[in-house]
């Protein structure tokens, strides 16, 4: 009998990803596959190229099956992306899975605002870049109270007890889902307690009278 011959065509269910997201990539292996064999996922570049392919998953096999991916944190965002399997015993390159691939961009908040403080009645602000159409989510603190609202790119923060305390926020693009969480670690100082020494009682007229701060 004439042996068929081999190939490999690729699928996957989801096309939208973020940075470093993880596919999970079905591919159907026809013919022979010698032992040992690897099949390995390639991914493209933002234009469909596999010039330069990218391995984002292998698995040891030689039969049809199922790949668990990670996107590279290197890769940049683009929605023309594809993915092949290869095989390397044959070598036997497949086809691409039809279909543009979007990867897309994580928000990067970047806290700022001050991470040496005193407990005061006064708040302290801390924030990220507003972006339109991201959601902002602040976690709970151990060492402060939230003055107003939790859930903008800016907090005000009464510390009321000395130690270090992690604040931290999730920033979420909600047109995509990609989502990116960042922490500041803050460290709260005793207020200073100053003690005044001098007479309490003098005479009107009195010069030279000393008052010192410890």
């Amino acid at each position: 009998a004439t042996p068929i011959p081999n190939s490999i065509s690729t699928s996957i269910g989801v096309i939208q990803f973020c940075e470093q997201g993880r596919p999970t990539v079905t591919y159907t292996a026809i013919g022979t596959y010698n032992t040992p064999n690897t099949f390995t996922v390639q991914l493209s570049n933002a234009s469909g190229s596999f010039a330069n392919p990218t391995v984002i998953g292998t698995i040891n096999s030689t039969s049809s099956g199922m790949i668990q991916c990670q996107i590279p944190a290197n890769i940049p965002p683009g929605t023309g992306y594809r993915i092949r399997v290869v095989s390397s015993n044959p070598v036997i390159i497949g086809s691409d899975n039809g279909i543009n691939i979007s990867i897309n961009p994580t928000p990067q908040p970047i806290i700022t605002g001050a991470q040496s403080v005193c407990i005061s009645q006064t708040p302290n602000i801390y924030s990220v870049q507003q972006l339109l159409g991201h959601t902002y989510q602040w976690n709970p603190i151990q060492k402060g109270v939230v003055i107003g609202s939790s859930i903008s790119n800016s907090i005000n923060i009464r510390w009321i007890m000395s130690g270090l305390d992690t604040l931290k926020i999730r920033q979420v693009n909600t047109q995509t889902g990609c989502s990116k969480d960042t922490f500041i670690v803050v460290n709260i100082n005793d207020a200073p307690f100053p003690v005044i020494t001098g007479p309490v009682s003098v005479c009107t007229g009195s010069s030279g009278v000393a008052y010192a701060v410890q």
